[in-house]
């Protein structure tokens, strides 16, 4: 939905503040549940952990029962579909109109 505003005889859209949210994600350790994880910088960070102590076994798991497991440098041996993929997707569509806007 768009509301449009009149300004000094311009039509302008006004903003409108999704409510985007990236999906949950399970975090495992040793095949112990540790707890859901709801955004890029709780992922990033038990990567980070991972790393920094050197632990071993964790691995993350997706809605669709998709697991990723980390490796030792804090990589993942599989990056599901969609996986904290949202910034990448949006910076996508943002050069995307740029590009479509230029040819315009």
């Amino acid at each position: 939905m768009h509301i449009y505003l009149q300004v000094m005889g311009k039509i302008m859209t006004k903003i409108i503040i999704n409510n985007i949210q990236e999906e949950d994600v399970f975090v495992y350790q040793d095949e112990e549940f540790i707890g859901v994880i709801t955004n890029i910088y709780q992922f990033l960070d038990i990567r980070l952990q991972v790393v920094a102590n050197k632990i071993e076994n964790v691995y993350f798991t997706t809605k669709n029962r998709e697991r990723a497991n980390i490796k030792s440098d804090g990589s993942l041996d599989y990056w599901p579909t969609g996986f904290f993929n949202l910034v990448s997707d949006k910076l996508y569509e943002l050069i995307k109109i740029k590009y479509d806007n230029k040819r315009s």
